[in-house]
C-alpha cells in the first residue's frame, strides 16, 4: 500500500493512504484545497483541484490537473509521471513524501544450488495459455491467469512476478502469499539477478533450514527489454520441480512477456488519450474563484451529461466558447468532434453552405460536394457563436435540424440525418430580436432549453488576479514569468474591462512582451481611458445592445478610425467588429 505524508506546510504531519482497487483499475485520489476533494489541504497557494494520483496494484502515477502554480516532483514541474518510493511532491506551499509499500523482495541469505539450466523453449503447444493471457486486461489479472496455469502444470505452491525499479526488486503480482518479515515476499536475489542477466530458466534448491524449498525462475522478456522475472517455489517436502516443469516455464514466459508489454502499451495509450483530452480541456480551461463563476461551473456540471440544447449568453469576451467546450468535454460526446462557428464572421451567402454543406454545382464555385459543419460533427457538438446574426433562411433550416435531426445541403434534394448537440451563444438580447422580427420566435424557444448567463468581468473582480496569474504562467512569448506590482494589480482591479477576459488577456500578453524589467508595472498596462463605464452621474438606462453600440463607437473614435487597433482593444476579431459596424450602419 502507498501513502502520502505531509512533511512541510500547514498540514504538517498529516498522512493519507492510497489504496488500489482489487481489480488493478485506477483509484483516483484528488489533492486540492476544495473541501470536497479526497485530500483537502489547508493551503491557499494550491488550486481547488490541484493534482491527482492514480493508484493501481501495478504502481502509482501523479497527474497535474492544470493547477495555477503547477505540481512539482523532486523539484521539477511535471504533468504526468510514475511515482517511486521516496519521491517528494510540492503542491503550493505544501511538501509531501510518497511512500510505496509495494512489497520489496527481501534478499535473504539463501545458499542455493543450481540443479539445471534450460536454454531452449519447449516444443509443446502453448496456444491455449497464450489465448488466455491475451484476454487479460491488467498485470495482476494476467499473472493470476498465468500462475493458475503454471501451478497446475508444475505443482508450484508460490509464485511472484518481480520487476526491477531503480535498484530494488518489487513484487508487482503474486499468485499466493509468500513468507517473509511483515508479510513481504522473500526470494534468493542472486538467483533473481542471474536469471535477469543470463535469460536462462534456472532450477535451484535452497540449502537453508529456515525455508527449505525448490526454486524455478525464468525471465519474461519483451521487445523493449526485460519485462520481469517469474519466481516459483515449492516446499522441499513436495519434491523438486522436474525437467518438464522447467521446460514448461521456459516456454510460458514468452507469451507472458509479450502480454506484459501489451498491457503496458495499453496503459500508455489510455494515459495518452486522457492527457490529450485533458490538454484540450486545459487549453479551454475556465479560470476563476468568484461565486458568480462558481454558479456557471455548477451549471456546466449539471448540464454537460444531458443531450439538451444550451443557450449561452454574455457580453463579448466573457468566455462563451469556453463554456461550450466544457459542456462538450464533460459529456459522453467528448471523444466525438467539437466544431465551433462564428456566425458573424462569414458573409451571409456562405453561412448556409458552411453549416449545411452544398452539392456540386449548387452555385458558382461549387466544384464538388462539400460537407457542412453539422455533418462533420455527427455524434458530437456544434457551437454556434453569435447565433443572433444568422439569416432568417438559415434560422429556418436550423429549426428543422433541431426538430427532425435532418437537413438538406445547399442545392440538394435528399435529406441528411445527423445526431448532434447544438450549443448556441449570443451577446444580443434575442427576446428583443424576436420582437423586432429579426429572429424566429420558435427557434428562440428551441435553442433556449437550457440557459446560462456568463457575468461580465467587472461583476466578478475576484477572478481578475487568478486570470492574470494564468496568463503570465502561460505566456505565449515564453521566457521567465513576471510578477505584478501591487500598484499594477490595483490598476487592473479598478478598471471596468469592457472587453472582459479576452481584453484582459490581450493587455497582460502585451505587457509581458513590451514591458521592461522583472515586474509588470502600471505603465506597462495599456488601458483605454475612454473605454470605462459611464460615471454614475451620467448614467441613464439603455439596452445592452445600445450600450455595446455606444461603447464600440467610442473605442473606434479613440483609435481615430483604426479598426485593427479598435478590435484589439475590444478583444474581438476584426471581422466581428466589421459585422457589428454593419449592424450599426456606422
Amino acid at each position: 500500500m502507498a501513502r502520502l505524508i505531509v512533511i512541510d506546510g500547514p498540514d504538517l504531519g498529516a498522512e493519507y493512504k492510497l489504496e488500489p482497487l482489487d481489480n488493478d483499475s485506477a483509484r483516483e485520489t484528488i489533492i486540492g484545497r476544495d473541501p470536497g476533494v479526497d485530500i483537502p489541504l489547508n493551503d491557499r497557494a494550491i488550486s481547488r483541484e490541484h493534482c491527482k494520483i492514480e493508484t493501481r496494484l501495478s504502481g502509482s502515477r501523479l497527474i497535474d490537473l492544470g493547477s495555477r502554480n503547477r505540481t512539482y516532483l523532486n523539484n521539477d514541474p511535471v504533468e504526468t509521471c510514475r511515482l517511486s518510493n521516496g519521491d517528494l511532491l510540492l503542491v503550493g506551499d505544501t511538501e509531501l513524501r510518497f511512500e510505496d509499500d509495494s512489497p520489496e523482495v527481501e534478499g535473504t541469505a539463501f545458499s542455493s544450488t543450481i540443479l539445471k539450466e534450460i536454454d531452449a523453449p519447449p516444443e509443446e503447444n502453448l496456444l491455449k495459455l497464450s489465448a488466455a493471457l491475451g484476454a487479460s486486461g491488467s498485470a495482476q489479472e494476467l499473472f493470476d491467469e498465468f500462475f493458475a496455469w503454471i501451478a497446475g502444470e508444475t505443482g508450484a505452491e508460490r509464485g511472484m512476478l518481480l520487476e526491477k525499479t531503480g535498484r530494488r526488486w518489487v513484487a508487482r503480482a503474486s499468485g499466493s502469499v509468500t513468507p517473509g518479515e511483515k508479510g513481504s515476499p522473500r526470494a534468493d536475489m542472486e538467483i533473481v539477478e542471474r536469471t535477469a542477466k543470463e535469460g536462462k530458466t534456472l532450477l535451484s534448491r535452497t540449502e537453508t533450514s529456515e525455508l527449505p524449498a525448490f526454486i524455478l525462475s525464468a525471465r519474461a522478456s519483451s521487445s523493449k527489454g526485460i519485462a520481469g522475472v517469474v519466481y516459483l517455489e515449492r516446499a522441499e517436502t513436495a519434491g523438486a520441480f522436474d525437467d518438464m516443469a522447467a521446460e514448461l516455464l521456459a516456454g510460458a514466459v514468452a507469451p507472458l512477456g509479450i502480454n506484459l508489454e501489451r498491457i503496458a502499451e495499453q496503459e500508455l495509450l489510455l494515459e495518452a488519450n486522457r492527457n490529450l483530452l485533458r490538454s484540450i480541456s486545459d487549453d479551454r480551461k475556465i479560470i476563476g474563484e468568484s461565486e458568480e463563476l462558481q454558479e456557471v461551473l455548477d451549471f456546466i456540471q449539471r448540464a454537460a451529461p444531458t443531450p439538451m440544447t444550451v443557450l449561452v449568453q454574455g457580453e463579448t469576451g466573457t468566455g462563451k466558447e469556453l463554456v461550450a467546450s466544457a459542456l462538450h468535454y464533460g459529456s459522453q460526446r467528448r471523444n466525438a468532434p467539437f466544431i465551433a462557428l462564428n456566425c458573424a464572421a462569414l458573409p451571409e451567402n456562405l453561412v448556409e453552405s458552411e453549416l449545411f454543406g452544398h452539392e456540386k454545382g449548387a452555385f458558382t464555385g461549387a466544384i464538388a460536394r462539400k460537407k457542412g459543419r453539422f455533418e462533420l460533427a455527427d455524434g458530437g457538438t456544434v457551437f454556434l457563436d453569435e447565433v443572433g446574426e444568422l439569416t432568417l433562411s438559415c434560422q429556418a433550416k436550423l429549426l428543422r435540424l433541431l426538430e427532425e435531426r435532418c437537413f438538406e445541403r445547399v442545392g440538394g434534394t435528399s435529406s441528411v440525418e445527423v445526431e448532434v448537440r447544438i450549443i448556441a451563444a449570443t451577446n444580443r438580447n434575442l427576446q428583443e430580436a424576436v420582437e423586432a422580427k429579426e429572429f424566429r420566435e420558435d427557434l428562440f424557444y428551441r435553442l433556449n432549453v437550457l440557459n446560462v448567463l456568463i457575468p461580465p468581468l467587472r461583476q466578478r473582480t475576484d477572478d481578475i488576479l487568478p486570470l492574470v496569474d494564468f496568463f503570465i504562467a502561460n505566456n505565449p512569448a515564453g521566457g521567465r514569468p513576471k510578477k505584478m506590482t501591487k500598484k499594477a494589480e490595483k490598476k487592473l482591479l479598478s478598471y471596468s474591462w469592457p472587453g472582459n477576459v479576452r481584453q484582459l488577456r490581450n493587455v497582460i500578453e502585451s505587457a509581458l512582451v513590451l514591458g521592461e524589467g522583472k515586474e509588470i508595472r502600471p505603465d506597462d498596462l495599456v488601458l483605454p481611458e475612454n473605454a470605462g463605464l459611464a460615471r454614475a452621474a451620467d448614467w441613464e438606462p439603455m439596452s445592452l445592445q445600445a450600450l455595446e453600440r455606444q461603447h464600440v463607437l467610442k473605442v473606434l473614435e479613440y483609435t481615430e478610425g483604426n479598426k485593427k487597433k479598435a478590435a484589439e482593444l475590444l478583444g474581438i476579431e476584426r471581422c466581428t467588429l466589421y459585422s457589428k459596424l454593419k449592424n450599426y450602419d456606422a
